[in-house]
C-alpha cells in the first residue's frame, strides 16, 4: 500500500506517541464540518489492514485510542478516508522501536 503524498484534506491527522508501545491516540480536526462519513484504518508494510478504528459521521472532529502492546515492533501506515475511499490523510507510525 502506497502513502498518498497529495492529500485534498485541510485537517490534521495526529498520531501520538510516535514511536508507540502501548496506548495509541489518533485525532482529526478540521476547519470545517466534513461532509460525509469518515474511516480510520491501520496498515503494515505489507498493506494488511491490522486496525479499523471505526468511523464518524458528519463531524469536524475524531477521537481514537487503540492498544499497540501486542502488535510486532516496524512501520504502520494510519489512513483516513471519506466514505468513498479516497484518502484524506495519512501519517506514519512507528511501534515498539525505540
Amino acid at each position: 500500500m502506497a502513502e498518498n503524498g497529495s492529500n485534498s484534506s485541510t485537517g490534521q491527522l495526529q498520531v501520538f506517541p510516535n514511536p508507540a508501545s502501548s496506548m495509541l491516540h489518533i485525532q482529526y480536526r478540521s476547519g470545517e464540518e466534513l461532509p460525509q462519513t469518515v474511516q480510520l484504518d491501520i496498515y503494515d508494510l505489507h498493506g494488511r489492514r491490522v486496525r479499523h478504528l471505526g468511523s464518524n459521521e458528519h463531524s469536524s472532529a475524531g477521537n481514537w485510542v487503540t492498544s499497540v502492546q501486542d502488535w510486532s515492533p516496524g512501520l504502520y501506515l494510519v489512513v483516513l478516508r471519506d466514505s468513498s475511499g479516497q484518502i484524506l490523510e495519512s501519517q506514519k507510525l512507528v511501534v515498539g522501536i525505540e
